[in-house]
């Protein structure tokens, strides 16, 4: 600064000389003088802003290093790193700074140790339904994950249906998948795959889980016979009646009264439908005859109607 300020004052005064009549000497000197103090003033106030600026950038580099100082993962603070470093606070600072501070300098980190330890599987917990599975398990690091599943132990990973984590859940510690389309009531065989970031992989126990039996309901509900019409021939009579579920047709019939169904004869179809119609064929003309219904279902419920009656045509 000082060399600066005698160039500028050494300029004023040649040019002072070199144009000013030396009658005013004095009066160009004092000009001079003027003019030099004027820099000295706006050189001082330079001096004082630079000064503060750097005061504050001290404060800022102590209130950080304090507020970081047991706390490694919040050492980083890249506000700092492309900033000139005070030469007062480095110099008052030196016994104090670490020259192998690698994130303090903002330069490459160091070669860090190659992780070739494989990921730890634990917690493998199993809940099934009749054609769903979830499986759950957890991993020491964050890793990638996979299952591999059977109907046949052990489980052969080239060979078996293989299903990767859950998405939502990706590259995590906690991880889950749900198997589908699985066949109820079987017995199945699971392995888990964990991948960690390094390519590292684990391999758990083969474990076992097992389907829930499907459930059944079983119809114990007879048919309903409704509808029912006949139509009299000479020597036929034509049965008709509707049922609310599939079921086969069959109509006892009978010249006396009661109709008793284990000797009466009878007509039949075995074809399940809910729309019956039967034919009696070979009867006696202008005569009575007692009728009674009987359909049955796939379970084997069986309904019968009332007794109806009908004389045929003569």
């Amino acid at each position: 600064m000082n060399y600066l300020l005698r160039n500028l004052v050494l300029t004023l005064v040649l040019t002072l000389v070199v144009v000013t009549p030396v009658s005013s000497f004095a009066d160009s000197k004092n000009r001079v003088e003027k003019e030099r103090e004027k820099i000295e003033k706006r050189l001082e106030k330079q001096k004082e802003k630079e000064e503060k600026r750097s005061e504050k950038l001290q404060e800022k580099l102590e209130k950080k290093l304090n507020k970081n100082k047991n706390d490694d993962s919040r050492r980083c603070w890249n506000s700092f790193f492309h900033r000139v470093l005070p030469f007062s606070w480095l110099t008052s600072n030196l016994n104090n700074i670490n020259l192998d501070d690698d994130c303090f300098f903002g330069i490459h980190k160091a070669t860090t140790t190659p992780d070739i330890t494989a990921p730890t599987i634990t917690n493998i917990t199993t809940k099934t339904g009749q054609k769903r599975a979830l499986i759950l398990w957890n991993t020491n690091e964050k890793t990638r994950g996979k299952i591999y599943y059977s109907t046949s132990t052990p489980v052969n990973i080239a060979n078996s249906s293989v299903v990767s984590v859950n998405k939502q859940v990706l590259g995590g510690k906690d991880h889950y998948v749900v198997l589908n389309n699985l066949v109820p009531g079987t017995n199945y065989y699971g392995i888990i795959e964990a991948k960690d970031k390094a390519g590292n992989t684990a391999t758990s126990s083969e474990f076992q889980f097992i389907t829930k039996t499907a459930t059944t309901t079983t119809d114990t509900l007879a048919p309903n016979i409704s509808s029912t019409s006949i139509v009299a021939g000479t020597s036929t009579i034509k049965v008709l009646w509707n049922t609310n579920e599939n079921a086969t047709s069959k109509v006892y019939y009978s010249t006396s009264t009661p109709l008793n169904i284990s000797s009466a004869s009878f007509t039949q179809s075995g074809t399940f439908v809910t729309s019956h119609n039967l034919t009696i064929e070979g009867l006696s003309t202008s005569t009575l005859y007692y009728l009674v219904i009987e359909s049955s279902d796939s379970s084997a419920n069986t309904a019968t109607s009332s007794q109806f009656s009908l004389t045929t045509s003569p």
